[in-house]
């Protein structure tokens, strides 16, 4: 199966890492790389001016807050979760 490049940025622009992913029919709205998350980026603006000479995805680190609640959702009795 071939493999698909992806670019990561920071959200200033420095490039990150490129790395690869199967070649899905839709491109993932996010990758998780070790702790970090990158959004896909539609516009690729100063990203990524080699991704777009070769047409591969670009994606651009997001702020991310992980939430958990230990408690189950309201209606939702504690077993059914």
């Amino acid at each position: 199966m071939k493999s698909l490049n992806c670019h990561l940025y920071t959200e200033s622009g420095d490039f990150v890492a490129t790395v690869q992913i199967p070649p899905f029919k839709k491109l993932p709205g996010v990758l998780i790389w070790g702790t970090r998350v990158f959004k896909f980026s539609e516009t690729l603006d100063f990203f990524a001016s080699q991704a777009e000479a070769n047409n591969e995805p670009a994606y651009v680190e997001a702020f991310t807050w992980a939430v958990i609640d230990l408690e189950p959702p309201h209606g939702i009795p504690g077993d059914a979760v």
